[in-house]
């Protein structure tokens, strides 16, 4: 999960410090969210037991750092080591660990001091925005259960297509990420059964589409799952058994929701159709402390039927015409009974 979520969100960075004459490196990794996910961050620090957590001005955004090379060569990097990056951010690791391998070991570099701080330049010079090489190892890329979940916690969204009340689940990446939306694709297909495998192959439930760019914005790919049989039969009940550890797990029950009441057809009725509409603006972006431009014709009741924060919407209450098909349990989750 941790890998899958630093593929995401994570970062590897290389500091130059030339203000003196002996330059001076900084090493940096880095998880940077929202201020809403401070305890998410709080859970990494203390699973690792190294690093510091830091806000912004604003108190809008927070950080997960570690900047001492021994914690990060002898905790972080580990890590990366038993399980490796899948995005091209592997190869921004790679450039990293070398770095900070001559840095700490200078006696196994044979050439001269010069020429190895050249060396290390070099290498950062070689990351992040800086990188032009993008390809990966042959057959790299191994995705499994926890790190889908990871990534997705960092990457996913979980929405509704409003103007056609369709669930969605999507992923967009820069171009270069296409080789792994095409695994994760590879490897939700070989969860199904042959004859759904099938049918996954031979028809549009997985959409990979590149998106055009606007001004010096980089070119998108994007992985696209609008099929509801799929969607509630399959997806949802897969990702039901896996332990979200991001705020996105709110985004996914909301979504796990919306799913069963428009494949039973409960969006037929007008008045949970309304609901629905409204759930969806409590969701993703709308639900961050920070957010303040509701649309105000969703908003007016906002209170009365108490939609949002972390307090899950029990329907017998919600309309007490709608027939008791779902019911919360204790981790409030929505379950058909």
């Amino acid at each position: 999960w941790f890998v899958g979520f630093t593929d995401g969100e994570g970062n590897f960075t290389i500091g130059v410090d030339n203000r003196s004459k002996n330059i001076r490196f900084n090493f940096r990794f880095t998880i940077g969210l929202h201020a809403d996910e401070h305890d998410l961050l709080e859970l990494i620090k203390n699973n690792l037991n190294c690093g510091q957590i830091y806000f912004n001005n604003s108190k809008t955004a927070c950080n997960y750092t570690t900047t001492d090379p021994y914690v990060i060569s002898s905790i972080i990097l580990p890590i990366f080591e038993k399980f490796p990056l899948n995005t091209t951010k592997y190869l921004d690791y790679l450039c990293f660990k070398e770095a900070l391998s001559i840095y700490l070991n200078p006696e196994s570099f044979s050439d001269s001091k010069t020429k190895m701080v050249d060396h290390i330049i070099n290498l950062k010079n070689q990351m992040n925005n800086s990188r032009t090489d993008f390809n990966l190892p042959h057959n790299h890329i191994k995705i499994t259960n926890y790190w889908l979940l990871g990534f997705i916690e960092a990457e996913g969204s979980f929405h509704l297509r409003r103007n056609s009340l369709s669930p969605a689940f999507s992923i967009s990446l820069s171009k270069i990420q296409k080789p792994l939306l095409e695994k994760i694709v590879e490897f939700l297909i070989n969860k199904l059964d042959e004859s759904s495998k099938f049918k996954a192959i031979n028809s549009k439930i997985f959409n990979i589409s590149e998106e055009s760019t606007r001004g010096n914005a980089k070119a998108t790919v994007k992985l696209l799952i609008l099929q509801i049989d799929y969607l509630n039969n399959i997806f949802v009940p897969y990702f039901s058994k896996l332990k979200f550890l991001s705020k996105k797990k709110f985004d996914f029950l909301d979504f796990k929701l919306l799913t069963i009441l428009i494949y039973q057809g409960k969006f037929l009725n007008p008045e949970i159709n309304n609901f629905i509409l409204k759930l969806s603006y409590t969701m993703n972006s709308y639900r961050l402390t920070s957010y303040n431009k509701f649309p105000n014709d969703y908003f007016l009741d906002l209170n009365q039927v108490n939609l949002w924060k972390l307090e899950r919407i029990n329907l017998e209450n919600l309309y007490l015409n709608l027939p008791p098909y779902f019911l919360e349990n204790n981790e409030g989750e929505i379950i058909n009974v």
